[in-house]
């Protein structure tokens, strides 16, 4: 990661540069100003937007909960619904609040000054790198979605999309960058009755949780602020809050570890256009 992060800080500077160039500015006395925030402290967390494709199912014991369940969100069913959504046969249950773009734990600087002989023109490049990785998780189906089924069900959790996008004062920068998460697989699912003397059912068993493998997804994303991207085409003194935010498409758990993430400032100060 540290290798990673050296070959972006040289491969900013030198685009900063040609920036810089290419548009017949003049570069100020003092030197370039990199400032970086890296996740190192704690591995961060995003859980799904959606539920899993309810699949497969075996020995059902509620005909009409099982063609619920397995038809999409889409046509009138609860599979791949949203993670806020309710099953119309269970007991209330809800996996999750409804998905928005989230701050990334640690991805985060405050307070980053611009001198006031820079303000107009200065140009500031924002880069991050965010390792991405899913995990599946294990629903129970009875109480949760279908109060009156037992049985088997596999349960698919589909590749899909995680989103970051740069935020400077809770204001979206630029376009968002998405990287595809692949699937995890199936696991499947079995849940009995109580038994005839009135004992309580042995509940969910399955699989255990999946994750991929043999793959490398690291996210990088790039985005260069400048004075008009601020009221007045004027770069603030300092600017409080710069912060990378994600967004969840997937019906996994998205992790980065501790230590698989980054977010780097800089910024080349110029005084004026060249003459």
């Amino acid at each position: 990661m540290k290798k990673v992060a050296v070959l972006f800080l040289i491969g900013c500077l030198f685009q900063i540069c040609a920036y810089a160039a290419d548009t017949a500015q003049s570069p100020a006395a003092m030197g370039p100003v990199v400032q970086q925030a890296t996740g190192e402290k704690l591995d961060a967390r995003l859980g799904p937007s959606i539920y899993p494709q309810f699949t497969d199912f075996k020995n059902s014991t509620d005909a009409a909960c099982e063609a619920y369940l397995k038809e999409d969100f889409s046509k009138g069913g609860f599979s791949l619904a949203p993670i806020c959504q309710t099953s119309k046969f269970g007991n209330g249950f809800v996996g999750g609040p409804c998905n928005d773009f989230l701050p990334v734990d640690e991805l985060v600087i405050r307070n980053f000054a611009i001198g006031d002989s820079y303000r107009k023109t200065a140009k500031i490049l924002v880069t991050w790198t965010v390792r991405l990785e899913g995990t599946s998780i294990m629903y129970s189906v009875n109480p949760e979605f279908g109060l009156n089924w037992y049985g088997t069900v596999t349960e698919y959790f589909p590749k899909g999309m995680v989103k970051t996008a740069l935020y400077i004062n809770g204001k979206k920068m630029g376009t968002e960058v998405a990287l595809e998460i692949p699937s995890t697989g199936t696991q499947t699912v079995t849940e009995v009755p109580p038994s005839s003397g009135g004992d309580e059912g042995g509940g969910a068993t399955g699989n255990p949780s999946g994750m991929f493998g043999g793959m490398d997804p690291t996210l990088v994303g790039t985005y260069v602020l400048k004075a008009s991207d601020f009221p007045g085409g004027v770069f603030p003194a300092s600017i409080d809050l710069i912060e990378i935010r994600w967004k969840n498409e997937t019906a996994m758990d998205i992790v980065s570890p501790a230590g698989m993430r980054n977010l780097i400032i800089n910024m080349l100060p110029v005084t004026k256009q060249a003459e």
